[in-house]
């Protein structure tokens, strides 16, 4: 457009192979010039025309995609929120900043969250879609979210930070105030070369995107803590910490139900006790993950515990779908990673009396060598496993259904995911549970079908046709 400024450059990555290809911008600096560019923004190796290099000013940078964030900043006055917290890690972060800005929100604060599930305010509902196949906005896109945010009032944000968005510096002149990392464990690696890459990516959150003296909230019992922490340290970052052998949030145990568990935890030398509306010892980690970082938001402690009954599950992420007359029990969870589904595996055992039942899909396009460690996982904690397609993307759902297969013992082998959920439930016998991953609350289509749907919808569906009494 005629007076803007042109950003050559290979377009931001989606999250995922399955989601579009990159656009080459280098490829159009011509036809941008045509249509009014003034300016172009671009890396150090990219040839320009000389009759443009001599028209127009040509900015270079080795990064030019962090430049974008400075540019976008700039261009919407660098309106954000005064409290900013951005969250890593591999599993939990969804979670993590829906408690967040739930909790915030109780208290009076405006707040929102910005991720997987789009941009919603601290009550769960929906400001604004996700872009398709990205948990955190592009570059430009996510400043003028802020720059909205700002405007509607909301004083405080949690937001997503993924290694994709990290990579791709889609996080540059954000102007967080504090930094959470949940937790580290295989994924990704369809888009990393090795976990230490993956590693890297993550740390940058620390490195380089919130500034010195900001507040660090750290997980001490994931694995490279004490590499976060070192960093975290160099930086001058103010870090809490959280988990069992944390020596601020430090968990003592956890009492579950299949509605809720009991949190038992320390701080400063005083011992509190919580029941929160959660199911899962990984649900009670992202709990405090969330309590640390709305601490270290200036809110003292029995304030947000007060808010913590007020608390509610983020749907498909360990949710009660339906309680049978027989005892039996049916779950949805994300489980997406060979730690996420132990943890959900783990957290399902633990509240039933009998069989935990099992329904499994994995993602094409995404790393393929985290299946088999998933099938391995499901053998080892699950009585018996139904094997599903989910989405196949680019390749043969039966291939991916053979490596989830290949270490999972217990497997049973139905590509329908219907069918498959229809017949797990045909088997709950008394006090059973059934645990069924990969989707969470994501809209999908079955195959052969125009009609979007969920796990949970299927689930309340097959019920119903089957007569089954809740």
């Amino acid at each position: 457009r005629p007076g803007f400024l042109f950003v050559a450059l290979e377009s931001e990555t989606v999250d995922s192979t399955q989601f579009g290809t990159r656009i080459d911008g280098r490829l159009h600096i011509a036809k941008a010039v045509e249509n009014g560019a003034v300016a172009i923004l671009t890396d150090l190796e990219t040839v320009i025309p000389s009759d443009i290099d001599q028209a127009i000013p040509i900015i270079r940078c080795d990064e030019p995609r962090f430049g974008l964030g400075i540019v976008a900043a700039n261009f919407y006055k660098n309106l954000q929120p005064e409290t900013i917290a951005l969250v890593t890690g591999t599993n939990g972060k969804t979670s993590v900043v829906h408690f967040t800005t739930a909790i915030w929100e109780h208290l009076g604060t405006k707040s929102a969250s910005i991720g997987t599930l789009g941009v919603k305010d601290g009550f769960g509902n929906l400001i604004r879609d996700a872009d398709s196949g990205l948990s955190v906005p592009e570059t430009v896109a996510l400043h003028a979210v802020l720059s909205e945010l700002y405007l509607q009032g909301r004083n405080a944000i949690s937001m997503e930070a993924t290694s994709h968005a990290l990579f791709d510096f889609r996080l540059s002149s954000v102007n967080a105030t504090i930094a959470a990392f949940t937790n580290f464990t295989r994924d990704h690696l369809d888009f990393h070369a090795d976990m230490e890459e993956y590693f890297q990516i993550k740390l940058r959150l620390f490195k380089d995107v919130v500034p010195e003296g900001c507040f660090a909230v750290l997980n001490t019992d994931m694995d490279r803590y004490l590499d976060v922490f070192n960093v975290c340290k160099a930086r001058r970052l103010k870090t809490l910490t959280y988990g069992k052998d944390s020596d601020d949030f430090k968990m003592l145990s956890t009492s579950q139900t299949s509605y809720d568990q009991t949190l038992s935890f320390s701080f400063d030398n005083q011992n509190y006790t919580v029941t929160i509306p959660l199911v899962g010892e990984f649900q009670a980690y992202n709990f405090l993950c969330a309590v640390a970082i709305v601490h270290c938001s200036g809110v003292p402690l029995p304030a947000i515990l007060d808010a913590a009954s007020k608390l509610k599950p983020v749907e498909g992420r360990m949710s009660l779908v339906a309680e049978l007359t027989n005892g039996s029990k049916i779950f949805i969870d994300y489980a997406h990673t060979p730690d996420g589904l132990r943890a959900a595996l783990e957290a399902t055992k633990a509240i039933t009396r009998n069989r935990v039942l099992l329904v499994i899909s994995c993602l094409g396009d995404r790393d393929k060598g985290k299946r088999s460690e998933m099938g391995e996982v499901a053998s080892r904690l699950s009585d018996c496993t139904f094997v599903c397609d989910g989405d196949p993307g680019s390749e043969l759902p039966q291939v991916i259904r053979a490596a989830i297969i290949s270490k999972c013992t217990t497997a049973i082998e139905e590509p329908d995911r219907k069918i498959a959920i229809q017949r797990a439930i045909r088997g709950l016998k008394d006090d059973d549970s059934l645990l069924i991953v990969g989707r969470g609350d994501v809209r999908y289509h079955l195959a052969g079908s125009s009609h979007e749907t969920t796990d949970r919808e299927l689930v309340l569906g097959i019920l119903s046709e089957e007569s089954i009494h809740l």
